[in-house]
This record gives C-alpha cells, structure tokens and sequence, in this order.
C-alpha cells in the first residue's frame, strides 16, 4: 500500500521533510483514504522502517536532565500540534467528543512508538490499532 507521496529530496538526494513532518502527512493521508481507524497501518509502516528509532520529542525528554524543562517544552508543542490534527481528523469524521478522542489516540500512539522502539516488533502497531479503532467505534455511538 502506498503510503506516502514522494517527499521532498535536497540537491543531494536527502529526504528534507521531518520525521514528525512525514508521520503527519502518512497519517492524515490514511484517515482521509480508508478512515480514523487506519492509524495501526500508518504506525506499522513506520515501525517496520529500518530507520525508525522512535519518536524524537519522547526520546528527547527520556535523554535529558529532568529538572532541565526545555526538552519538554519542546515536546509539549509537538504533542499539542499532533493532538489538535488528531481532533480536527476526529471532528471531521463526525465523531462525540472529538479532543477526548484524540488524546486516547495520542496516547496508544505514544505507548505504541515506546513499545516498538523497546521491543523492535512493529506488530504492536496492530494491538494499538485494535485498541484506536474500539476507541473510534465507542466515539461514534
């Protein structure tokens, strides 16, 4: 399954597009094609890639001091941006509670990256996709 349109390559052949950047647009591209549920396949496809080495901002906040909050305010503003795409998806597909449900999906999402980072199986993709989509089928009553 084609995921993700060609991204944009520097002069040197470089993927210039962030990783968040490139999860973003795989992600909206599969809610608008197949529906909300089809997070799971979006998170095994990044799971699986050979250059997947979790999520940046959680590896961030795990590496640094603590008491040093500047990590995690930068990884504060990422999620806010995820969640508020993930509601806005949510409210698109007419589901109740659409900012409830996105942070329920913001949060398998993020147990699902740490766990595949952990464990290196993109198979948890498909346990957090089977808990996403009981979360989806409870939103829409």
């Amino acid at each position: 399954m084609d995921v993700a349109p060609p991204q944009p390559v520097s002069q040197a052949g470089e993927i210039t597009a962030s990783p968040r950047d490139r999860l973003i647009e795989a992600a909206t591209r599969l809610f608008c094609r197949y529906g909300v549920n089809s997070v799971g396949p979006a998170l095994r496809l990044w799971f699986a890639r050979e250059d997947f080495y979790g999520c940046p901002f959680i590896n961030a906040v795990a590496e640094s001091d603590k008491a040093d909050h500047r990590m995690r305010s930068l990884a504060i503003a990422h999620k806010k941006v995820v969640l508020e795409r993930l509601a806005t998806l949510c409210g698109e597909a007419g589901l109740k509670e659409p900012t409830e449900v996105a942070h329920s999906l913001g949060l398998i999402i993020d147990g699902a990256i740490v766990a595949a980072l952990v464990t290196g199986d993109p198979s948890v993709a498909d346990t957090a996709g089977r808990s996403c989509a009981a979360i989806l089928s409870q939103a829409r009553g």
